[in-house]
């Protein structure tokens, strides 16, 4: 990554537009990031079983996530590659496997 927020690896720089038409993040208020955790691993998202993990260590494909208002005006969701949203159960464990927004339980 040569740039803030992706730029230059083709990914977004921030403002919602992609530099070479992978994900973007095309509704209005949505952001397009990666999320890197304390020992520089990108939260990546898996296709196999919606699961996800800290592993990534380039910012690709599967470590995009597009951030975007929830629609109530005060949360936001956070939506990966598979157009799937980001949930967590009653155990703690995040997987990435809902369909729509849904509201909190």
């Amino acid at each position: 990554m040569t740039g803030l927020n992706g730029a230059g690896s083709g990914v977004s720089n921030g403002n919602g537009h992609s530099t070479n038409g992978s994900t973007a993040a095309t509704d209005k208020g949505c952001w397009t990031i990666g999320l890197i955790n304390s020992k520089f691993k990108y939260l990546s998202a898996e296709t196999f079983g919606y699961r996800t993990n800290a592993n990534g260590k380039a910012l690709k494909k599967k470590q995009v996530w597009i951030l975007e208002p929830s629609g109530d005006g005060d949360t936001i969701v956070l939506r990966s590659h598979l157009n799937k949203y980001v949930a967590v159960d009653q155990f703690g464990n995040v997987t990435c496997d809902q369909v729509g927004k849904t509201p909190l339980a």
